[in-house]
């Protein structure tokens, strides 16, 4: 592609169409952003059926009793024994593979260097 001098001269020589807005030092710019969150969340087992029971029931609990907080912390506390049941049992499984392994092979350095190996 040929590039002309004239072309890129009379160019140069017109007035400039864009012109950029210089920052004074007491000026500021200001940017704002909005952020909108959506906080709808999908209703646990345990939201459904306290709605389905507020909804059934022609009574409510005594004041000051929240059964629904009463039957989340329940399954907390049953969710946190299965996981510290299975975490018991995953070590025991490594303890007895460990054994296994090292009824086949010499893991005498390696029980010298880490307590929690089986001696052979």
């Amino acid at each position: 592609m040929p590039v002309s001098l004239e072309r890129i001269r009379e160019g140069l020589s017109r007035p400039q169409v864009l012109q950029m807005p210089t920052i004074e030092e007491n000026e500021l710019l200001q940017f704002r952003v909005e952020v909108t969150v959506n906080t709808w969340k999908e209703p646990t087992i345990l939201e459904r059926l306290g709605q389905e029971l507020r909804a059934s029931v022609p009574f409510s609990p005594p004041a000051g009793i929240n059964l629904l907080s009463i039957a989340a912390s329940i399954k907390d506390q049953i969710g946190a024994a299965r996981r510290a049941q299975a975490e018991r049992s995953a070590q025991r499984t490594v303890l007895e593979e460990l054994a296994a392994f090292c009824e086949v092979n010499d893991c005498r350095a390696t029980a010298a260097a880490s307590p929690n190996v089986p001696d052979p």
